[in-house]
């Protein structure tokens, strides 16, 4: 597959890892309101597996909290580098 990389490639685990960006302010509010209705359309999209959330920026790891989905780490502005 010409698409096949490291990060799309299929496993039989039974998980999906999910890195979802957002901005960490309000400023970006059509910005961030669309990447946290994608949640929604991505949790059904893997409604069969268990869901691993990379949240990078402050609104959508909020989002994520809020309606209780499994966050594995956190990363904004302060703390990108590990």
């Amino acid at each position: 597959n010409e698409c096949a990389s490291l990060f799309t490639r299929k496993n039989d685990t039974g998980k999906v890892l999910i890195v979802i960006l957002s901005s960490n302010s309000g400023m970006a509010g059509a910005f961030n309101s669309n990447i946290i209705k994608e949640i929604s359309s991505l949790k059904q999209k893997y409604c069969n597996e268990e869901i691993l959330w990379l949240p990078i920026g402050k609104k959508v790891a909020e989002a994520l909290k809020h309606r209780k989905n499994q966050i594995i780490e956190e990363r904004n502005e302060e703390n990108l580098m590990p």
